[in-house]
């Protein structure tokens, strides 16, 4: 009778002998490897597109950024956000975010100010 390690064993694909394979913390390792980084998007460009990209073309992708990065909303939440889900209060938004990935609601408020670039 053999033992489920064996078995396991048995059930892998056969690793051939003229095949490296290279774990991801071995490219690390090699010489002249240079790891690449992204680009993450400063506080300026945010406020330069706010501000400067005419609504007529980027309302939709303003209002995304709007309430992705400042309400911490995931792409499906944002897909799944309603009219009902936004109150106008005057001087601010009321956004409420639907039970999604943690199972609870979530409230946020984007108020109505003047951007400037030139802080």
């Amino acid at each position: 009778m053999r033992t489920a390690t064996e078995q396991a064993q048995n059930t892998l694909p056969r690793l051939q002998k003229n095949i490296v394979y290279i774990t991801a913390t071995e490219r690390g390792k090699k010489e002249g490897y240079i790891p690449k980084k992204s680009k993450g998007l400063e506080k300026e460009h945010l406020q330069a597109f706010i501000s400067d990209a005419p609504d007529s073309l980027f309302l939709v992708k303003k209002l995304a950024l709007i309430f992705g990065v400042f309400g911490a909303m995931r792409k499906d939440e944002l897909l799944k956000l309603q009219t009902d889900d936004v109150q106008d209060l005057g001087s601010k938004y009321l956004v409420t975010v639907k039970a999604s990935k943690t199972h609870t609601n979530r409230i946020f408020t984007i108020f109505r100010i003047k951007i400037s670039c030139n802080s």
